[in-house]
């Protein structure tokens, strides 16, 4: 009987690690959001590794961690040995390559509790009202990986973990809010909404959003009276893209197409489509943190997004209206 159950037993182990062995050993777990500042604002606390005491999440796991640094600042090459607890392990952390104000690649290697070599990016995206934060770990985790992630969901801890260094880091480079941001009225709970055709005049700009964003606008707002002229306007927005290239355009909704346009103007008629809506109540100041929030929703949750235009649509005339009151919905496109 003794030698049916170890004979039963080593069959079951068997058939267990065969599964183990069949599950995929390389990853790559991503977290992103975004952060209402410039890129060269953020660079410095990912390409300095002294710097990761002030935002990185691993710092709390052992607040005594003995860490030791060689290398130049900032530059490729630059190391970091650190000793760890049981909870926050040893390594080395190795500057690999540096893009300014875009790109850190890190070499992790780990020694305790386990030997890993894994690559680590943060990447730094322009967007409308800041910057998108990505923070990456690919690797192969060997069998040893695979049998870990049988029982522990390797990629919600670590990419929990992301996402909170991702809210240090926002909250130190922009940061304490005050006043009218701290009462930021803004919906976290978006509606699906379909957006209708819309016959759009506007200018386009093709580069960082911080960059383009003031200018088209300053266009816009030099030759609404122009545009008055031959349509009947019907309130203004953006629609911008982020990737393959960041294309921002500023605009009027239009009752009709225009016989005639401004210099540099161009007419569409706006296809629309499905959208995720957040409505942001309040000052217009408020946009860069909305905006950040709204995309960092969109991270968390993973939304579907599909290929289109994003949207800020502003839905009340600041002319007309108490700033408290302004209306600015925030329009995501989904599948």
């Amino acid at each position: 009987m003794l030698l049916k159950i170890a004979i039963a037993v080593i069959v079951v182990l068997v058939i267990f690690l065969g599964y183990v062995s069949t599950r995929e050993g390389q990853f790559r777990y991503e977290r992103s959001g975004v952060i209402a500042a410039p890129p060269e604002k953020i660079f410095p606390y990912l390409s300095n590794l002294k710097n990761g005491d002030k935002w990185s999440p691993y710092e709390k796991v052992d607040p005594n961690m003995k860490k030791t640094f060689a290398g130049n600042d900032g530059e490729v090459g630059s190391t970091m040995v650190f000793e760890g607890n049981k909870d926050a392990g040893s390594g080395k952390l190795e500057i690999l390559k540096i893009v300014p104000n875009e790109l850190v690649e890190i070499k992790l290697t780990m020694t305790a509790p386990m030997h890993a070599e894994n690559i680590v990016e943060y990447r730094l995206t322009p967007e409308a009202n800041g910057t998108k934060f990505s923070w990456s770990m690919s690797g192969d985790g060997g069998f040893m990986g695979k049998l870990v992630n049988v029982f522990i969901d390797v990629e919600k801890m670590v990419a929990d973990q992301f996402s909170e260094g991702i809210a240090n880091l926002k909250a130190h480079v922009e940061g304490p809010t005050s006043g009218a941001a701290a009462k930021m009225d803004l919906t976290e709970k978006p509606e699906t909404v379909q957006w209708p055709e819309t016959h759009y005049v506007y200018v386009e700009e093709v580069g960082p959003f911080e960059k383009t964003a003031f200018k088209t606008w300053g266009e816009v707002h030099q030759q609404l009276a122009e545009i008055s002229k031959h349509s009947k306007v019907l309130g203004t927005m953006a629609l911008y893209k982020i990737s393959p290239e960041m294309i921002y355009r500023a605009g009027v909704k239009v009752d009709a197409e225009p016989k005639t346009l401004p210099p540099g103007f161009k007419y569409i008629k706006f296809e629309g489509g499905k959208y995720a809506r957040f409505t942001l109540k309040g000052s217009y100041s408020q946009l860069g943190e909305a905006s950040g929030k709204v995309h960092s929703i969109v991270a968390e949750t993973k939304m579907p997004v599909r290929d289109g235009f994003f949207i800020e649509h502003y839905a009340n005339d600041p002319k007309t209206t108490a700033e408290k009151d302004l209306i600015t919905e925030i329009l995501i496109p989904i599948k």
